[in-house]
């Protein structure tokens, strides 16, 4: 799927592209829902922002796949992300 930033966040107005830092981030955010058991697994993650789980091993152990702009979206619908933590680390992960 070929998006462009602008077209999956028309509401923050500028264009990105995804990258290795993004995805790190992504899964920092996965690693702290499961901390906060607002999940159980990895699995149920994945499946809940639209990615298979070996999506996710292939994000996190062979380094293969940056997150898709579809699933940054689904996780800020769902989970109520920050999404200028995940584009820049800036701020807190989640937003209150």
């Amino acid at each position: 799927m070929d998006e462009s930033f602008s077209s999956v966040f028309p509401e923050l107005g500028f264009d990105f592209t995804e990258n290795r830092i993004i995805t790190d981030r992504f899964l920092a955010i996965m690693y702290q829902l499961i901390g906060l058991r607002k999940i159980k697994t990895k699995k149920q993650f994945a499946e809940s922002v639209g990615l298979a789980s070996s999506n996710i091993y292939r994000m996190e152990i062979e380094n293969t796949m940056n997150v898709p702009l579809y699933a940054i979206r689904m996780a800020y619908e769902r989970y109520n992300i920050n999404l200028e933590y995940i584009f820049t680390g800036k701020g807190k992960m989640f937003n209150e």
